[in-house]
């Protein structure tokens, strides 16, 4: 019996979504505003991916992509799922207990999950904050991280004496999306005697200058644009950016007390956790700040949609590698769905050595750039395989040699297929697509060149400089495959 609960355990998983998680503020990641110890601890004992983007800002696109391994760029309004194809039914077939967590009610209570194939659902419900939080303990991220370590106490009591079956737990959080309650002392954390106040509200701030229309249906500013704009361009984001460093040093400090627990339990011996950002939070560039709060009317850029992905294996096994690979939200479920066969490949000792270890073949494939306009055709077949239809990867299976090489582009898409707002990413490359403005036929035409921008990555991480009109070739050729995939999908 003890044999069987050992390779139970062994085989549990548990993911934590945090939504709006920004990387650039991650000390793991290259950050040195402020100290996040917790964070960077865990990242030390996983497999780090520097270049994890999310391929929706729309939620439940996004969560067909974690829990149904589809592309956005596949998904149409309405469009039927196959309920075979659900991570929590494949783990449930395979007799693991499989449950979700979250303080965001579409996420634990979503129509994507079958009631059959769900052991329990909980909804982490907090009181609306009308000011800043006085105490740590009374912030949702406090009460987000008690009740998910009550959750796993409890699976794992399971586990211990009663239910030897494996378990799955996947958590998501609001983050900075819904609410910032964090207390104002975290907030002044970086602030100087002669900045300007930290952001104090709790509502997160809007991306762009939002209107409302006063009783004549003439546009005015809101009250929270008008506040913002009480400050110039530079203060204005000093003053969000302040109070979001706030929020990721409360983030560490809880996170800090959880991983405790998972030591003092020791589920880190058992369990695969992953930590992933769902969305980022655009901080300045290129004109954007702070949460929108219009979704239809919010555009995006590699800053938004850059993500933090940490992958922690039992045992520590890979830590500490950093890893290039272009990956994505179906990549996630692919490597769930893995983790229960891939696991016993790890009790080789050899297979994680430093020594048998080679590049992915997407890093070779990467250090080809795009060949000259003469040979154009061979870089569209390059890129051709680009496919929305082609299945997320296990990004575990990526460390050591592997046949298949994983993609070397990815397809983002606003919310669903239907969206007209795309972009492509690839190793040197972020083309966004705009969509048509709407448009007074008298006006003067749009120029067509105005529908792409074009910037260099990873250089131009923010996408403050739009190179399209000074590389023309380039921006032809990406706008070719990006139009061909939208025609693919079309299809």
């Amino acid at each position: 019996m003890k044999k069987i609960i050992a390779r139970a355990r062994a085989r549990n998983m548990l993911c934590i979504a945090i939504d709006r998680l920004n990387s650039d503020f991650l000390g793991a990641y290259g950050s040195s505003l402020l100290q996040t110890a917790a964070f960077d601890e865990f990242a030390a004992e996983s497999v780090l991916f520097d270049n994890y983007f999310t391929t929706s800002l729309d939620l439940p696109t996004l969560y067909r992509a974690f829990w149904y391994g589809e592309s956005p760029a596949t998904v149409k309004p309405g469009s039927a799922r196959d309920p075979e194809r659900s991570l929590f039914h494949a783990l449930k077939e395979n007799g693991y207990r499989v449950y979700v967590i979250s303080d965001v009610k579409s996420v634990v209570f979503s129509d994507l999950i079958s009631d059959d194939d769900c052991d329990g659902r909980v909804f982490v419900e907090s009181l609306p904050a009308t000011s800043p939080r006085d105490d740590v303990e009374e912030t949702a991220f406090f009460k987000n991280f008690e009740e998910l370590a009550k959750l796993v106490t409890k699976v794992e009591k399971e586990t211990r004496f009663d239910e030897p079956s494996p378990w799955f737990i996947w958590a998501h959080f609001s983050g900075w999306d819904e609410q910032w309650d964090f207390p104002v002392e975290a907030r002044e954390l970086l602030r100087e005697d002669d900045d300007p106040e930290p952001y104090l509200d709790v509502a997160p701030p809007y991306w762009r200058r939002d209107k409302e229309c006063d009783s004549k249906g003439r546009p005015e500013e809101s009250a929270e644009v008008a506040r913002l704009n009480l400050l110039d361009e530079a203060e204005r984001r000093q003053s969000v950016v302040e109070a979001y460093a706030g929020g990721i040093a409360l983030f560490d400090e809880t996170f800090a007390g959880f991983c405790d627990l998972l030591r003092e339990r020791r589920v880190f011996d058992s369990a695969l956790t992953a930590l992933v950002g769902t969305r980022g939070c655009p901080l300045g560039a290129p004109g954007a700040l702070g949460v929108s709060n219009d979704a239809s009317a919010s555009p995006f850029y590699a800053e938004e949609i850059r993500a933090p992905l940490a992958i922690r294996i039992p045992r520590e096994i890979g830590a500490t590698f950093r890893l290039p690979t272009l990956c994505e939200p179906r990549d996630l479920y692919a490597t769930f769905k893995a983790w229960r066969d891939f696991a016993p490949t790890l009790n080789d000792e050899n297979f994680w050595r430093l020594e048998s270890l080679e590049a992915s073949p997407l890093v070779a494939a990467w250090t080809t750039r795009f060949a000259p306009p003469e040979d154009r055709a061979q870089t569209l077949a390059r890129l051709a395989a680009l496919d929305p239809t082609t299945p997320g990867v296990n990004l575990l299976a990526l460390l050591p040699t592997e046949d298949d090489p994983a993609r070397d582009s990815c397809l983002a898409v606003r919310k669903d297929a239907e969206s007209c707002e795309r972009a492509l990413l690839t190793k040197d490359w972020f083309l966004k697509k705009n969509p048509l403005p709407e448009r007074d036929p008298d006006e003067v035409p749009l120029d067509p060149s105005k529908r792409f921008e074009l910037f260099t990555a990873p250089d131009d991480r923010y996408c403050v400089n739009d190179v399209a009109d000074r590389c023309d070739d380039e921006t032809e050729t990406l706008a070719a495959v990006l139009e061909k995939a939208s025609r693919d999908e079309r299809a």
